[in-house]
């Protein structure tokens, strides 16, 4: 049923919570996250968590550095691609949520794409 699936869901986010708490991002991501997320995909505090766990697990402890971005190709830079994505879809969903936009503008800034940085930092994101 959608609310045990949301509550499932739930018990993974605090899951997830726990393990990136002791630098465990990537198996709080693989292990935890992702199948939140499968659970309840409109749920935008999951699409961020998820996304922060992404950076954190390939740019620690700073997160992504200024004009550093791998290439594409490389698992950080698609990581971090994916990301901002799921900032995006969270925002989508609640604008409100401030640590998308911390999350995604530091990646929109180190790939050189200062229009959706600017985009983004406007509240648009998604938007045109």
């Amino acid at each position: 049923s959608p609310q045990l699936d949301r509550l499932e869901a739930e018990g993974l986010r605090q899951c997830a919570e726990h393990k990136a708490a002791s630098g465990l991002h990537g198996e709080a991501l693989w292990t935890c996250l992702q199948r939140a997320v499968g659970l309840d995909p409109n749920r935008a505090e999951l699409l961020v968590a998820r996304a922060s766990c992404r950076l954190r697990h390939h740019f620690p402890p700073q997160g992504v550095p200024y004009g550093a971005l791998p290439e594409g190709a490389s698992a950080a830079g698609s990581e971090a691609r994916s990301a901002v994505q799921d900032c995006e879809d969270a925002l989508r969903i609640d604008a409100s949520i401030a640590e998308a936009y911390f999350l995604a503008l530091p990646v929109h800034i180190a790939r050189g794409d200062l229009l959706a940085a600017e985009r983004l930092g406007e509240g648009g994101a998604g938007r045109g």
